[in-house]
């Protein structure tokens, strides 16, 4: 913990000379997903919408992005050319030391060495430094195919807790290479259940279902939920186990 308390003083001083932000690095087509917020419904659940979204933003504290600063601290320090040439060297040195070796035990130990090293120096090469790796995390680029797929789940949502009028659109509002997403719910009425029938072709099925019906879940005016529906298969299903 210390160790990091003390690489976050080093960021926020590195960032308070610099005037750095987190935009700074960005190409001209990248913008960082900032925000994402969901309103207009009254009746569904905003946390199980919110559940469906297919990004989330770099984490702030106290509305800046700390992980995100630390990321492009570490990414200043990086070079991908680096770390192959030391995945080279280490292949060649752990690869001339093991042909140098007659001893099994010993040639087991260089080899597990080896494996350890370029296991580290793989995560390294592919996730970066350790600064961007712990303390950093990389940036939330905003992707418009994700926004759509998380219209698609959303609407998909409506739908399944009886909405079939309902409809979620996006709203998508830019600032400083910032994207801020919103969703709009219009739910609309609810479908209801008007009519439950059951066909049971087999008459002892029908008396066993019909034993257990009073603890039925679904009930003729409920609102349509497929939740619902498929906990009463699975209650249907348990009593003719």
């Amino acid at each position: 913990m210390r160790v990091l308390y003390y690489v976050f003083l080093l960021a926020i001083t590195i960032f308070s000379v610099t005037g750095c932000s987190t935009t700074r690095d960005l190409t001209e087509k990248e913008y960082l997903l900032d925000k994402q917020t969901i309103k207009g419904r009254t009746k569904v659940s905003k946390d199980d919408l919110s559940l469906l979204y297919k990004q989330k933003p770099n984490r702030k504290v106290f509305g800046t992005k700390p992980y995100l600063y630390f990321y492009w601290v570490g990414n200043r320090f990086y070079d991908t050319l680096e770390v192959r040439q030391e995945i080279n060297e280490t292949i060649s040195k752990y690869d001339s030391l093991i042909k140098q070796e007659s001893k099994p035990k010993k040639i087991a130990k260089l080899k597990k060495a080896k494996d350890t090293k370029l296991e580290k120096l793989q995560t390294k090469l592919e996730e970066g430094n350790w600064v961007m790796r712990v303390p950093g995390e990389p940036p939330v680029f905003y992707d418009t195919a994700l926004t759509r797929s998380t219209l698609q789940q959303m609407n998909y949502y409506l739908q399944s807790k009886g909405y079939f009028n309902g409809k979620v659109e996006a709203k998508v509002d830019t600032f400083f290479r910032n994207i801020k997403v919103t969703y709009l719910v219009k739910e609309g009425e609810p479908y209801k259940l008007n009519n439950i029938k059951l066909k049971i072709d087999d008459a002892n099925v029908r008396r066993l279902i019909n034993k257990y019906q009073s603890a039925t879940l679904l009930k003729k005016g409920d609102k349509y939920d497929e939740s619902k529906i498929s906990q009463e298969r699975e209650r249907l299903t348990q009593i003719m186990k």
